[in-house]
């Protein structure tokens, strides 16, 4: 086990402390009984432990680490990656050392990396937005990362200038604080050739933002999971701001990358649409929920058969969870998360929509939407909205304006104003509906 000794939610010398005491000079614990040693990432003071550069004074043979090397096969499973859990249920899908090396050359190829291009991110490493298209792209251009532990956005800016740094990852909520407080502290931008803002759509007007105070020369966004090995969909250098706003990309381009695989036009991955409750696939250019195949996506999850068998087909076809279409140009649209969608008195809601009418309005930065129960209808719907900076904002005119855009029975139940750093997210920055929902009630 490699690790550091501390994130910003977790005491790891304290965890290895009670599952495996005297771990530093070996470990023996029926707790984890496969794990021989523990090897931090870099010494510390006080702990006779190995780090990475003792670690070949560790009694590890050398001829042992290249018997197990040569017999490594492409196809292994070289990462079990847990999903961020939205829902609050954790999946491990197992990716193969094939699947997240294609992922990441292709990744590099399509956003057209330089050599020695720079990476940051406020991203961990144990997901595969920072792991696959951070770390392990730009290994193929002999480049490097700059990945900060705790995002915060005047570190973002100052690491940019600082180690003259080629692309960012972000998430939208990530993007609007950078971009609002570059403007209030300006710093040296011009190595920034591109901005990767993904997990969630952004509004036209914040790449505006984007393109007007970091002033990166492309932007980017895209479209995966962590079962697909990171990004299958990204939009090309080059796309407007309307093209980057609406869709999440055209299938990846993989170059070499695609060797081996039967997809068409040099792809890594391929959609179509099917229903979400019958699974029946749907004619091209209809709204369901997305399938994919390719050599980037998992053949299943780690000691759960049954969840398998739901997800992936014996085609290699893995259902997504996620509500789109593509459109004439090959692009990928999304309408919202199967299993965010609710029916009030019958009719079904699909949140996206509403979100999408919210953030279009004058002084909301961001918009969430999700069922909650209701003794007459069943379900009806309720907004989370972050206001934009200094802006105050009234959940009735909100609403007032909303039954001018959407049937009445698409309209939320209610509105509440909140601020971003009050939104309940994953270590990936992805908002999770269901502890808004639980905030509602009256014992949380």
């Amino acid at each position: 086990m490699i690790a550091v000794d501390a994130s910003a939610a977790t005491d790891f010398l304290d965890a290895f402390d009670r599952l495996a005491p005297g771990w530093e000079s070996g470990v023996a614990s029926t707790t984890i009984p496969d794990v021989r040693h523990v090897v931090l990432v870099r010494a510390h003071p006080g702990r006779d432990a190995l780090d990475l550069g003792r670690l070949g004074d560790g009694g590890i043979a050398r001829d042992e680490v290249d018997r197990r090397l040569a017999e490594i096969d492409p196809d292994d499973v070289c990462d079990i990656v847990f999903t961020s859990g939205t829902t609050g249920h954790a999946l491990g899908a197992e990716l193969t050392h094939d699947m997240v090396l294609r992922s990441a050359y292709g990744s590099a190829y399509h956003r057209a990396f330089a050599d020695g291009w720079r990476i940051s991110f406020a991203l961990p490493l144990y997901h595969v937005f920072g792991y696959v298209e951070g770390m392990l792209s730009v290994l193929f251009v002999a480049g490097a990362i700059a990945p900060l532990r705790v995002f915060n956005p005047k570190t973002v800016l100052e690491v940019i200038e600082r180690e003259r740094i080629n692309e960012v990852l972000f998430v939208p909520t990530m993007t609007v604080a950078v971009v609002d407080h570059a403007v209030k502290d300006p710093h040296d931008l011009s190595s920034l050739e591109s901005v990767f803002s993904a997990a969630a759509p952004a509004p036209v007007w914040l790449w505006e933002r984007v393109l007007s105070d970091l002033a990166p020369r492309m932007v980017f966004t895209g479209y995966g999971q962590t079962e697909v090995s990171a990004a299958t969909a990204l939009t090309l250098p080059g796309d407007d701001i309307a093209t980057v706003s609406a869709a999440v990309g055209t299938t990846k381009l993989g170059g070499i990358a695609t060797e081996g695989s039967d997809l068409p036009d040099g792809r890594l991955a391929e959609y179509r649409t099917v229903d979400p409750f019958s699974g029946e696939v749907l004619p091209a250019g209809e709204t369901g929920e997305l399938s994919v195949r390719g050599p980037q996506v998992t053949r299943g999850y780690y000691g759960d058969p049954e969840r398998t068998a739901y997800s992936v087909d014996a085609d290699g076809w893995l259902r997504t969870g996620d509500l789109g279409h593509i459109d004439e140009r090959g692009y990928l649209r999304l309408d919202g998360r199967s299993s965010e969608l609710f029916k009030v008195g019958g009719e079904l809601v699909a949140p996206l929509e509403v979100e999408q009418a919210l953030t279009g309005m004058a002084g909301v930065s961001q918009a969430f939407v999700a069922g909650i129960p209701d003794e007459r209808f069943g379900e009806v719907g309720w907004a989370w909205v972050v206001p934009t900076e200094d802006a105050e904002l009234d959940e009735h005119e909100l609403l007032r304006e909303l039954r001018g855009h959407l049937a009445r029975f698409k309209v939320p139940r209610g509105i509440t104003v909140t601020d971003a750093a009050s939104l309940p997210v994953t270590t990936t920055g992805k908002v999770q509906k269901y502890l808004l929902v639980r905030s509602l009630s009256p014992t949380g």
